[in-house]
């Protein structure tokens, strides 16, 4: 295989990764109540971070990069978390649907990783946010 058809191959390949991965996005957003809360929350605070300045009056300043910056990696973090916890509980229901402790015990370990990543970005969008 020439190196030209080697590199549309692979970015073929990336694509395809890239499109089943937005897939997941869209489908955890369909079916997970906690990701569409979620997802809420993060264009909540976004909008506050847009409106930071009007809503506490001449008291703050517009959030500055690293600010930004956090409050995206918090969102990030949260969602991420909603998604590996979706993925694990899907994987396990489809492994075994019976009543299983072990199976009960990773899907509850998996729903406290994101619950809290969801209350670390809270804390995160309260300290950026808030009229400190």
């Amino acid at each position: 295989m020439s190196a030209a058809k080697r590199v549309r191959a692979e970015i073929r390949g990336f694509v395809r990764s890239f499109a089943f991965a937005i897939s997941g996005v869209f489908w955890i957003l369909r079916t997970q109540r906690n990701a569409k809360i979620q997802a809420l929350a993060a264009i909540l605070a976004i909008a506050l971070g847009v409106l930071r300045p009007r809503l506490w009056g001449g008291e703050t300043a517009p959030l500055a990069p690293a600010e930004w910056s956090l409050l995206f990696l918090a969102i990030a973090l949260a969602l991420g978390a909603e998604a590996l916890n979706t993925a694990l509980e899907s994987l396990a229901d489809a492994v075994d649907e019976k009543e299983n402790t072990r199976v009960k015990r990773a899907k509850d370990a998996a729903a406290a990783g994101s619950l809290l990543a969801s209350l670390g970005a809270l804390g995160v969008g309260i300290a950026v946010l808030g009229p400190f």
